[in-house]
């Protein structure tokens, strides 16, 4: 017997609108630090859209004690979401001289690099996860008592950072059956 994932599904219907979501926030650098209320508009309406996201999985999920790949890339896109909301914040401080000796453009321009280099390697990062999930799918082969699972040693695990492993990587999962 032959099982496979799909994960295009997910890809498409998840991982795919919760990035390009996530992306939107960068839109609130480029509104003045003077618009604070239009900025925080925008970050708290991004924010509950990933939230939505969220909820909608839930429920097409199973209810499972553990948090899953796909949870913890929401889990990653709230925080982006939040921490674009906090530097708005910042910068409007700063814009209202609460702070002294900062400029609101220059904590904007800090902050938008510092959040897209988090985010550019959070998604590198997480590729890498889901690439590594997949080597160890792979991997295991279900026994014929069908109560364990064997681990197999999987040839993907040692290659992870390596040109072939990121090849292999994007490879249909699937997962052998003994009978």
């Amino acid at each position: 017997m032959y099982l496979a994932r799909r994960f295009t599904v997910w890809l498409l219907n998840v991982l795919l609108p919760c990035f390009l979501i996530t992306a939107l926030c960068f839109c609130g650098f480029a509104i003045e630090p003077e618009n604070n209320h239009d900025r925080m508009a925008i970050y708290a309406g991004l924010l509950l859209a990933i939230v939505g996201v969220k909820f909608s999985i839930a429920e097409k999920l199973p209810d499972i004690p553990y948090t899953t790949a796909l949870d913890n890339y929401v889990l990653f896109c709230i925080i982006v979401a939040s921490l674009a909301m906090c530097a708005a914040a910042l910068s409007t401080l700063c814009y209202s001289n609460y702070l002294e000796g900062c400029s609101a453009s220059t904590v904007d321009q800090v902050t938008a690099i510092g959040l897209a280099l988090f985010f550019c390697g959070g998604n590198i990062l997480y590729g890498l996860y889901l690439r590594n999930l997949n080597g160890q799918a792979a991997s295991r082969k279900w026994t014929k008592s069908g109560r364990q699972w064997a681990n197999a040693h999987s040839p993907l695990d040692e290659n992870m950072f390596s040109l072939q492993g990121l090849k292999n990587a994007w490879q249909p999962m699937s997962l052998s059956v003994e009978k």
